[in-house]
């Protein structure tokens, strides 16, 4: 534990900068999502994960003490392209959520369109 006013200071100046750098993180992928406008352009990669589980577990404090609770999660497959194109004279580019059936018709290349 820190014991000094100076300790516990740095602690919340690296958890404000912690902080400030995830919103701004997750501020600029909204940004990027909303300016790049229609779903459509050059794709220029594809990704597939496919089905799978994970565990994850719960921290919780019963009668002093800790008791760690597992949980299986599900998380079905996902089809992916990243596609680009010019807005403004730059390239943008981003990811977009596909079927199966989107994902086996377009090749890297080929112009997609929502």
């Amino acid at each position: 534990m820190l014991k000094t006013k100076k300790g516990q200071g740095i602690v919340i100046v690296i958890a404000i900068a912690v902080i400030v750098l995830v919103v701004g993180f997750i501020g600029y992928y909204i940004y990027s999502y909303a300016t790049y406008g229609s779903k459509e352009g050059t794709i220029i990669d594809k990704s597939y994960t496919p089905a799978h589980t994970y565990t994850t577990t719960q921290t919780s404090y019963v009668n002093g003490s800790t008791i760690n609770i597992p949980s299986q999660n599900y998380q079905a497959e996902s089809y992916t392209f990243a596609i680009q194109k010019v807005i403004n004279g730059k390239t943008k580019s981003i990811w977009v959520n596909v079927t199966k059936e989107e994902f086996e018709k377009y090749n890297i290349g080929d112009y997609f369109k929502r």
